[in-house]
């Protein structure tokens, strides 16, 4: 992963601020640099930004509210986060395959309702009167499902529908072609919104593959970490241990040159973990950079006595950002996912009856067990392995937290409050 040191004004939602941030790969996507958060002035009040969160340029906000300057959504807790964000969006806007229809789809529908009742205007006097009654049912369904979009294209869209559905021409006089016509133009907003939201869903598809790339990055420095730590099972059936190559590196027996060759491995790592900026890895980083630092002047001094404990100690704490990434990637993501078809079917369905807008329904198992079940499986396999982590010897233990919000998950879960489940699991990943 390719970063660069910039320092620069950016745009959000609210308003925009000047900060010194990582670039990733060339993408734009930003993560803020320093000790210290940094801070948005807006007229609702002031809003920081810690050390490490992820900034992700947005093109269809930066068409809205900055003109030519990329506007950017911001993510507090960092490169997960904005995963889950961009995955949304790529979701919602139909680029990747899911079991409901994305926006695309939605709009494709959308369109082919206002189609037929453009067609019955032109038609009007050759359908029954039944006919034009069921379409033009149709067309107040389309209409009323329209009246909480914000989206330019959409609002125009409806205004434009309403006119249609008075059938009649700016004298007031009734006027089915007329009518036509402004619905006719409503397609042709429908339709640049779906040119538009192809082209976003390229570009965010881009970068959420980054986003993706980012966090396997840091993954696999921890991986390389881990593999001279861990120790090796040998023999046919696995039957003898071999402690891991810096332990081996450190054995009485293997000389002065091998313990250099430890302090170098050591010093390598920690010079690779102080390069560590995004959250969340920036947390677990500072503090296994320090301990790989500390271990390094050991190898350097010759006390290999005490090197064996400081490597337990360096595998307590990355063990959590394993766990982490389970828990961000096999829970979290999979459940806000499972949440948002869940609502989307449910709006579709509202949409096709006719019910209009109301309450989001509750999420309920019921209405994809077999998803539900195999998110509170893969939980439990999570507590399992959460049982043998370790904090022993942390500045700020974390464990006792971590498990406290995995238990208020699992009862939300047999609750049946799949959101309460899903805020704890994020406060559980919030503290690692």
């Amino acid at each position: 992963m390719r970063s660069d040191r910039v320092q620069k004004r950016i745009h959000t939602t609210t308003s925009s601020f000047r900060a010194i941030f990582q670039e990733i790969d060339g993408t734009n996507i930003l993560i803020v640099l320093g000790d210290e958060p940094v801070s948005q002035v807006h007229p609702r009040g002031a809003r920081s930004y810690p050390p490490g969160a992820v900034f992700v340029p947005n093109r269809e906000l930066t068409r809205i509210t900055a003109g030519n300057a990329l506007t950017y959504m911001a993510y507090p807790h960092g490169l997960y986060e904005a995963f889950r964000g961009g995955s949304h969006t790529v979701r919602h806007s139909g680029t990747v395959p899911a079991n409901i229809p994305g926006e695309i789809q939605e709009l494709e529908a959308d369109v082919t309702t206002a189609r037929s009742y453009v067609g019955t205007l032109l038609a009007s006097g050759l359908l029954t009167a039944e006919e034009e009654r069921a379409l033009r049912l149709a067309q107040s369904h389309l209409v009323k499902s329209y009246g909480a979009k914000r989206n330019e294209h959409k609002t125009t869209a409806r205004a434009q529908f309403v006119r249609g559905l008075q059938l009649k021409d700016a004298l007031g006089r009734r006027n089915p072609m007329a009518a036509a016509f402004v619905n006719g133009a409503a397609i042709g907003h429908l339709l640049s919104r779906q040119s538009e939201v192809r082209h976003i869903s390229a570009a965010v598809d881009r970068r959420t593959i980054h986003l993706y790339g980012a966090i396997e990055a840091h993954m696999e420095l921890y991986r390389s970490l881990r593999a001279e730590l861990k120790p090796r099972r040998m023999g046919n059936n696995g039957s003898r241990t071999l402690p891991g190559m810096l332990e081996l590196l450190t054995e009485p027996n293997r000389g002065a040159g091998a313990l250099k060759r430890t302090e170098q491995i050591l010093r390598d790592f920690s010079q690779a973990f102080a390069l560590v900026q995004a959250l969340p890895f920036r947390r677990n980083a500072v503090r296994t950079g320090r301990d790989l630092a500390a271990a390094a002047r050991c190898a350097r001094e010759g006390n290999a006595t005490e090197l064996p404990p400081r490597f337990q100690k360096l595998r307590r704490a990355i063990a959590w950002t394993f766990a982490q990434h389970v828990l961000e990637h096999e829970i979290i993501a999979p459940l806000s996912f499972l949440i948002e078809d869940v609502r989307a079917r449910d709006r579709s369905a509202r949409k096709r009856n006719g019910e209009g807008r109301r309450g989001a329904a509750p999420i309920r198992k019921a209405m994809a067990p077999d998803r539900f079940a195999r998110i509170e499986d893969a939980l439990e396999t999570f507590n399992g392995k959460l049982a043998l982590c370790s904090d022993h010897g942390f500045e700020a233990p974390l464990k006792a937290d971590v498990s406290r919000n995995i238990e208020v998950a699992r009862a939300a879960m047999t609750a049946d409050d799949w959101l309460k489940a899903k805020e704890a699991l994020k406060a559980a990943s919030a503290l690692l």
